[in-house]
């Protein structure tokens, strides 16, 4: 009997600690908001990226959530930090950076990593140097780098009695080709922008011109934009005469401008490499692609990067490590070359470069590798590092304004980009009393 009575107490001990170690093991689960602002067909390769984090990190579950476009997505983290509950990770576009650099919410990953757990060295120069704040030390983990390239179809191309071989590499050679496309009746148009705004800042930086002061605010806060002095005057007065010429024709923002191109109204399209995947695969005849133009009369700096990089929020020290083991492993070589194939945003790592290279993807893939010849060829200047200020975002949108007003011949080139520099620096005066 006592021998029953002991096997019995046995057994519900062990039941017990069985139980309680199966508590504590659910409990030992560290879950993560992770916040972003990829939709689309950019969505899928997303969701497998966190899905395959989940799988080979039992003890860390993220939670990954679409929360808009990048902008809601910033609004909505820091609105959520003011309340007591932001995200733990949160994935801010490029012209968030300054903003970001002054959150109180925000932990650089410089101080949350060991020494030895990342080779940032393998991480792309331009990369690097972008998220790097002006104390030397990188804030965010790089993850969707974009840059503007110049997509053209071939086939036009050819109809017209041009090299399918050799697309324009300067403003008077767009000039010159966009105008027998369109006299030869190939195309209405020759040219067409997406994202206006962006290809505007990335003009100045490959002209090696600041778009801000203070070296592009790398050197010092930025105080005051520059986009209206002579080098944006230039640009944007070229970009206007084109339009009378029926070389250049004003598609909207954003995306929107893909259609055109698409459609085959316009021979030539100068977007971000983040749609080459689909612009590739879309289009109803053969792409090519190319380095963005520009104008003969300038120093050749570089383009920089567009795309996002991965903030962590601060929070308890057990949540803060699983967010790094996060961004650290969608930042792998492994997922930078998954990123690559999935979208056309170059990976941030030269060990995915090499990767791709040896597996001879460039080869029957030559439009994924443009935009990386592209920045890798950049001069190292504070233009080329890109421009970091305050409110960037609604300076973006100034300009739109003003770009619009000059392709709606509401204002001439001069008066638009002077309104809007006065608007663009009250906001910024604004923003830097803030803080």
């Amino acid at each position: 009997m006592q021998k029953r009575k002991s096997l019995f107490v046995f057994v519900l001990v062990s039941a017990l600690v069985f139980s309680l170690t199966l508590t504590g093991l659910a409990q030992d689960t560290v879950e993560l908001k992770f916040w972003h602002a990829m939709s689309g067909a950019r969505l899928e390769p997303v969701n497998t990226l966190v899905e395959r984090f989940n799988e080979s990190h039992p003890n860390i579950e993220v939670d990954a959530t679409f929360t808009g476009s990048y902008e809601e997505t910033l609004n909505k983290a820091i609105t959520a930090s003011k309340g007591g509950n932001p995200p733990n990770i949160i994935q801010s576009y490029e012209v968030g950076t300054q903003m970001m650099w002054d959150s109180p919410y925000v932990v650089p990953i410089e101080d949350i990593a060991e020494p030895g757990d990342v080779d940032w060295g393998d991480f792309l120069n331009v990369v690097r140097r972008y998220y790097t704040n002006r104390e030397g030390k990188l804030v965010s983990m790089p993850f969707n780098s974009s840059t503007a390239i110049l997509y053209y179809n071939k086939d036009m191309f050819s109809e017209a009695g041009l090299d399918p071989s050799n697309p324009p590499s300067t403003y008077e050679e767009v000039e010159e080709m966009g105008s027998q496309l369109v006299e030869s009746g190939v195309a209405r148009d020759a040219l067409t922008y997406g994202w206006p705004t962006w290809i505007f800042e990335q003009s100045h930086y490959w002209t090696d011109s600041l778009y801000v002061n203070n070296g592009n605010g790398r050197e010092a806060r930025a105080t005051e934009v520059l986009f209206n002095r002579e080098p944006g005057k230039k640009i944007m007065q070229t970009w206007a005469d084109w339009e009378d010429q029926d070389i250049l024709v004003y598609g909207g923002r954003e995306y929107e401008p893909d259609s055109a191109f698409l459609s085959q109204r316009v021979a030539m399209l100068a977007q971000s490499t983040s749609h080459a995947k689909d612009i590739v695969e879309t289009a109803p005849f053969e792409v090519g692609t190319t380095f963005l133009p520009r104008p003969a009369w300038a120093d050749r700096g570089g383009t920089t990067i567009g795309g996002a990089s991965l903030y962590i929020f601060e929070d308890s020290e057990e949540k803060m490590e699983a967010a790094w083991e996060f961004v650290k492993f969608i930042s792998s070589t492994e997922s930078a070359v998954y990123w690559h194939k999935q979208t056309g945003y170059f990976p941030i790592r030269y060990s995915a470069l090499r990767k791709l290279m040896n597996e001879g993807w460039f080869a029957d893939n030559p439009n994924f590798l443009t935009a990386f010849l592209q920045v890798l060829t950049a001069k190292r200047t504070p233009a080329t590092s890109g421009a970091v200020v305050g409110r960037f975002p609604q300076i973006r949108d100034i300009v739109d304004e003003a770009v619009t007003s000059i392709f709606a011949d509401e204002k001439t080139v001069e008066k638009a980009l002077e309104d809007a520099a006065k608007e663009a620096n009250m906001v910024i005066e604004r923003y830097n009393e803030s803080q």
